[in-house]
């Protein structure tokens, strides 16, 4: 339910910030972070990269970074569309200067799409 909360908020372009970004992003989500499915993963990384929810704030890299381990373990699970949600969001919030991807999770993420290749449309 928290990944559908953080994608309505991004969908509807809500204004994200104070408490409810501190609680829901920086707080509730890395706690849970560990339990996301590939889903959950691709798409709270999409939300954070389409609104640029990037701050310098320490917690939110926190986040980032515990969805790309959550997304390190599971990415043999994902579908086309988790990597390719996740393959752009890293890449936005890496061009932002945002994030560092690390090259073991694009590696990963690479065999995996190499493997969805027959399920990717155009």
């Amino acid at each position: 339910e928290l990944c559908n909360v953080i994608w309505a908020l991004s969908t509807l372009r809500a204004p994200f910030e104070g408490p409810v970004r501190t609680l829901l992003l920086e707080i509730h989500a890395l706690t849970l972070a560990p339990t996301f499915n590939p889903q959950d993963v691709a798409t709270i990384l999409w939300s954070l990269a389409r609104d640029e929810l990037h701050s310098p704030s320490k917690a939110l890299g926190a986040l980032v970074e515990a969805l790309e381990c959550r997304a390190l373990y599971c990415c043999v699970r994902f579908n086309s569309q988790d990597v390719a949600n996740t393959l752009w969001s890293l890449a936005k919030l890496s061009c932002s200067g945002a994030h560092k991807v690390s090259q073991g999770l694009l590696e990963a993420l690479e065999r995996q799409a190499v493997a969805s290749l027959p399920r990717f449309n155009g």
